[in-house]
């Protein structure tokens, strides 16, 4: 399993808005925090570093962890550094330099291979570029530019890749291995920007290795969630032309295809149905099966709503959240079966619910963007809470999730001395234990069933292996 989270990046139409909001909470903590009381920070017992790796001084730089390695990339002039590091022990087992220098840096890990992606590459007229090495070696096997291009399935070493020509988008499967174009399907008129997705991987209950989804968005990354992916289904959505096509990824064909008015940024593959908010009444949410493309259920909100994330929450549940015509946020557990709601529950936060599946719980607080502030434990089939992880003053966050372990944030103050932590948790909130970072937050923060590792802003590693 893996996890990056990645500082900055673009933001949707709609957080862009909620963004604004968040102004006055994050003025809110700054004022508690230096108000000189003393707090315990993130909890758990103190972890032990495996080690501490200073890197190049960069001001773009990635991490991700995969398996028993942590791979970490930093840009300098006309060049990134990648390095591969044992979780188990913190040395080097290779560093490799690559020819892209980008404004912003992503790896991930992909079976034996580690994709590069750099955007605005300085090395590549500006455009964004891909490279990807062998995990075990950092030998590269290829590197090309790689513009308005977004992955959403791995399939084996294959990747379905959505992209923008023009004002037009269209689907593609790509060989990791070579770089090359397997197979190409017909652009649709459609211009899909930023967190508008024109493709969905058919998400599954039961894990499996045969494929995986890719993350698309910093929240994706953050919460890399145990579902599976059907190997054997796609599925495709024009806005424009109010249809969905399912497609089988082997050859890039058609079997099937339905009109469905969904909003690209509003819908979600999961266990055989295609759901999501309409795109011309954003008080429903829609389901079609994945067999025919045909219509399964809706279930319509009240009238003044207005229908903000739509994702998996649990076995045979969907969850919807939704602002109010009385400016309140609701969050929805709908059954998969029926389309009839399961549970509801309201909360005040300043942005739209946001929830990631963690084992068998839901964790449910404020985002989302690519943490989750005021979080709660909640079991899936009755939306109550078991673990609060504190109020937005309380310092922690939860920062993501891979397998069944959280990576969370949080500061010790004593007097006015604040210390910033990161810390692992179990699905019921459990802390697992904690490690200093430093007098400033890590730039990035990765968890997996082995380790919890930060990136501080001096630019050094530190590696905390868990317990298993």
């Amino acid at each position: 399993a893996v996890l990056v989270l990645l500082s900055g990046g673009v933001l949707g139409a709609r957080a862009i808005g909620k963004a604004l909001g968040r102004v006055g909470s994050a003025l809110d903590d700054a004022a508690d925090r230096s108000s000189g009381s003393a707090r315990s920070g993130v909890g758990g017992t103190t972890l032990t570093s495996s080690g501490r790796i200073k890197l190049a001084a960069g001001e773009v730089s990635a991490l991700t962890i995969g398996g028993d390695t942590v791979f970490t990339a930093v840009t300098g002039r006309g060049s990134t550094t990648v390095t591969a590091t044992a979780v188990a022990d913190g040395r080097q087992r290779w560093q490799q330099p690559v020819a892209m220098e980008a404004a912003e840096l992503r790896l991930t890990a992909v079976g034996d291979l580690l994709i590069v992606d750099g955007e605005s590459a300085t090395t590549h007229a500006k455009k964004d570029a891909r490279a990807v090495l062998n995990a075990a070696t950092g030998a590269q096997r290829w590197i090309s530019a790689w513009d308005d291009s977004v992955d959403i399935t791995y399939l084996g070493t294959d990747a379905l890749v959505q992209r923008r020509e023009a004002t037009r988008t269209r689907l593609v499967r790509v060989n990791l291995l070579t770089g090359a174009v397997t197979w190409t399907r017909p652009l649709i008129e459609d211009m899909y920007l930023i967190d508008e997705r024109i493709s969905r991987p058919a998400l599954t209950w039961a894990a499996g290795t045969a494929a995986s989804a890719a993350a698309t968005t910093s929240f994706d990354r953050a919460f890399r969630q145990p579902f599976g992916v059907d190997p054997g289904v796609a599925v495709q959505l024009s806005e424009d032309a109010k249809k969905i096509e399912i497609v089988d990824p082997a050859n890039g064909s058609t079997r099937a295809w339905g009109p469905a008015g969904l909003d690209a940024e509003l819908w979600t593959v999961y266990n055989n149905l295609v759901i999501g908010a309409l795109a011309d009444d954003d008080t429903v949410v829609a389901a079609f099966r994945v067999t025919d493309a045909k219509p399964a259920w809706e279930y319509q909100f009240p009238a003044g709503s207005r229908v903000g994330r739509v994702a998996p929450c649990g076995e045979r549940l969907v969850c919807a959240s939704a602002d109010t015509s009385g400016g309140g946020k609701k969050l929805v557990a709908i059954d998969l079966d029926t389309g009839v709601g399961r549970w509801d529950k309201g909360y005040d936060f300043s942005g739209d619910p946001a929830w990631s599946v963690v084992a068998d719980r839901l964790v449910v607080g404020d985002g989302p963007f690519d943490a989750i502030d005021e979080a709660s434990v909640v079991d899936p089939g009755t939306g109550q809470a078991s673990h609060s992880f504190g109020a937005r003053s309380s310092g922690v966050r939860v920062l993501g999730c891979s397998g069944s372990r959280l990576a969370l944030s949080g500061y010790r103050l004593t007097g006015t001395t604040m210390t910033w932590q990161v810390g692992a948790a179990k699905p019921d909130g459990t802390a697992i234990g904690s490690g200093d970072v430093g007098a400033k937050t890590a730039k990035h923060v990765g968890v997996s069933g082995t380790a919890l590792v930060a990136l501080t802003e001096q630019n050094e590693v530190i590696i905390y292996p868990l317990p298993s």
